[in-house]
């Protein structure tokens, strides 16, 4: 963020805050220690398009950057920033069947 959010801004994305397609589900929030909450952990169940950015803009603030470091049980762990990994079967399994989608 480019300035630190307010406690009860905090408390409005953990209850769902109202963007232009609807009120998001709640969100859980964690502030990184040290850093003013200008640097949150945000976990969402939803995934609309570009949603923390609309949630903060919502509220008045500016999202600078954002790392997505899990998606649907998968990590970012090990990876640089922008790099790629192949699944592994199980990943690639758990995937389809999260889909909806039958095995290989």
């Amino acid at each position: 963020m480019t300035t630190g959010v307010d406690q009860k801004d905090i408390e409005k994305v953990k209850k769902g805050v109202h963007i232009e397609d609807g009120k998001t589900a709640p969100a859980r929030v964690d502030s990184i220690p040290g850093t003013k909450n200008r640097n949150l952990i945000i976990t969402i169940h939803e995934g609309r398009n570009r949603q923390v950015r609309r949630m903060f803009e919502a509220l008045g603030y500016e999202v600078k950057r954002l790392d997505r470091v899990q998606y649907a049980g998968l990590t970012t762990d090990g990876l640089r920033r922008g790099g790629w990994r192949y699944l592994s079967k199980p990943e690639e399994r758990m995937l389809r069947k999260f889909a909806g989608m039958k095995e290989r």
